[in-house]
């Protein structure tokens, strides 16, 4: 005979179904840009993080459950979250800016041949700036998925984005990156898919 489930992993499983993708995401997006930064390898203090926002009323009980904070230290575990620590101490790392971008339609529509333009607009995630240079990153929460499917649905997502960073901080990106919390990696993004 099995051993019984815990009665909070249960929980925790029941309000992970209640989410939808898109709530999950957004529960994840909410903890990132409200994280203090250089506790986030250290699963305790998130934890403890989790609680404050519930507490606050800026996750409800069951956006809380679905966090696993495990997927979010695993961030400073890698090479570019690393980075990212550094820049922060440096005074060097942003969150949650929103940008704005005027770009052809041609470019969205290759059949299109006029001249007229679309307004382009979102909020990227994370950057942070290396010696002159930017570094992008999206975090994503897709599930089940590789990184070449990442590239596939994000690249071109990623590369406008990279483009209006670029614009707005007159500054080179040189480099652009995909989190994953379903893979538990950075996985790179080409930032010129959508020039032309």
């Amino acid at each position: 005979m099995g051993q019984a489930i815990p009665e909070e992993a249960e929980d925790c499983f029941r309000e992970q179904q209640r989410l939808s993708a898109g709530e999950r995401g957004t529960a994840f997006h909410k903890v990132m840009e409200h994280l203090p930064w250089d506790k986030g390898g250290d699963k305790a203090a998130l934890d403890s993080f989790l609680e404050e926002l519930e507490q606050r009323g800026i996750l409800s009980r069951e956006e809380k459950n679905s966090i696993e904070t495990q997927q979010i230290a695993a961030i400073f575990r890698e090479a570019v979250g690393q980075r990212s620590l550094e820049a922060h101490k440096a005074g060097k790392l942003w969150r949650e800016q929103p940008f704005m971008m005027s770009i052809p339609y041609r470019q969205l529509d290759s059949e299109y041949t006029g001249e007229e333009t679309v307004l382009v607009q979102g909020i990227i995630d994370l950057f942070f700036e290396e010696e002159g240079e930017l570094v992008l990153v999206d975090y994503k929460t897709d599930r089940h998925v590789t990184a070449e499917i990442l590239r596939e649905r994000h690249g071109a997502q990623l590369a406008y984005y990279a483009r209006a960073l670029q614009a707005a901080r007159n500054r080179p990106v040189k480099e652009v990156y995909l989190y994953s919390f379903f893979l538990g990696q950075f996985v790179a993004v080409e930032a010129d898919a959508a020039e032309s």
